[in-house]
């Protein structure tokens, strides 16, 4: 059985160690506006470019680490 919490006390002991706090008039008045005037939207439409980026980032590292690998080793045959 779960067991029983007393709120009452917590929130006594919240009371006596927090201050309250009273926020600026100027920044009510402008969380106000920001709340109330409809934020602008702006559709981005996707490149095809996006789509592809991965693959071909992925083929063109492969490529480099094929040349990269082949160079170590005709490097490292002829070294011997």
């Amino acid at each position: 059985m779960p067991q029983q919490v007393n709120y009452g006390v917590l929130e006594e002991e919240l009371m006596f160690s927090l201050n309250p706090v009273e926020p600026r008039q100027e920044f009510i008045s402008r969380l106000k506006q920001r709340l109330l005037t409809p934020a602008s939207v702006q559709l981005e439409v996707p490149s095809r470019i996006r789509q592809f980026f991965p693959a071909i980032a992925g083929i063109f590292g492969g490529i480099i680490l094929i040349w990269a690998f082949k160079r170590m080793v005709d490097y490292l045959s002829n070294r011997f």
